[in-house]
């Protein structure tokens, strides 16, 4: 475990706050995800997948470890935990990260924006990462996500997006006692184009 974590002992939670919650709208019930509509995920938008030509380093030794809170030292922490250092090259493995074992793994990812997606608000969609990620933007702190098998995303405002060059950098970990399920980004990534008028779900209430 890192040395935050071993210094706090019995302080350090065993789960970061929950970043989805079910707030009422005019008497209904709906699904928020990092302060966000938690959306459908159904297709039907432009997307810009961005399955290939990832990087990936493992940390042998981490900085932080376990579910920390997020404070602004500990994303200052991880900020510099994810630069200055040299990325071997990897393909996309959507099972597993880096010889499969616990611990923190870090992929990074650049990538042109499509024209269709510069200055608007998009969403930034991973369908599945094993255990705790964290994800950063051309160095800005997103937000985390803990789960191993469930979508999340991220808004992105028009104005964190360049048009070419962006650096994704995603830092995942995952527990010791955990270590018998695959690690790492899981399933597809994606920048979804959002309308500035849009509707972001649509449930049947009976």
């Amino acid at each position: 475990m890192g040395l935050l974590k071993r210094l706090l002992g019995s302080k350090t939670p065993d789960r970061l706050a929950s970043t989805f919650e079910i707030r009422q709208v005019r008497g209904v019930p709906v699904p928020f995800q990092a302060g966000a509509v938690y959306p459908t995920f159904e297709a039907g938008r432009p997307r810009l997948y961005l399955l290939d030509n990832w990087f990936a380093r493992r940390v042998e030794r981490p900085v932080v470890s376990g579910p920390l809170p997020r404070t602004e030292a500990v994303r200052r922490d991880l900020a510099a935990e994810a630069g200055g250092a040299t990325w071997p090259p990897a393909s996309y493995v959507p099972c597993q990260a880096p010889q499969g074992e616990a611990g923190v793994v870090w992929y990074a990812r650049r990538f042109d924006a499509p024209l269709g997606y510069r200055g608007t608000t998009t969403r930034l969609v991973f369908f599945a990462a094993n255990h705790l990620s964290d994800v950063f933007l051309n160095g800005e702190y997103l937000g985390w996500h803990e789960g191993g098998y469930t979508p999340f995303s991220f808004l992105v405002p028009g104005e964190r997006l360049a048009d070419r060059d962006n650096d994704l950098r995603v830092r995942v970990e995952r527990p010791e006692e955990a270590s018998d399920l695959p690690a790492g980004i899981l399933g597809p990534v994606y920048l979804e184009a959002l309308p500035a008028a849009r509707i972001e779900r649509l449930d049947a209430i009976p």
